[in-house]
């Protein structure tokens, strides 16, 4: 049943928009999932772009089926990330 529901969330995945700059590989990443996020997202954002690190990191954003502002909110950031999209049942 486990393998079943990981595979129904991995088929069910899109690629919206992959803006990374992959020369260097990633020492880590953030994973964030939302759905209409438009009012903390910003918060969000500025945090994560103020840190300072000596290591490459990606983000990678996972959408719910957002029917707010959330997805233009991310696709104005400037940083290299991965959006995806996800069935809003997920």
């Amino acid at each position: 049943m486990l393998a079943q529901k990981k595979n129904t969330i991995f088929n069910s995945l899109q690629v919206i928009k992959d803006s990374r700059n992959l020369d260097k590989v990633p020492f880590f990443s953030i994973l964030v999932r939302m759905k209409n996020e438009q009012k903390m997202l910003p918060y969000f954002l500025k945090s994560v772009m103020s840190q300072v690190t000596d290591y490459p990191y990606e983000i990678i954003f996972m959408d719910s089926g957002s029917q707010d502002e959330t997805i233009n909110i991310v696709n104005e950031c400037n940083s290299d990330y991965l959006l995806y999209s996800i069935n809003s049942d997920e």
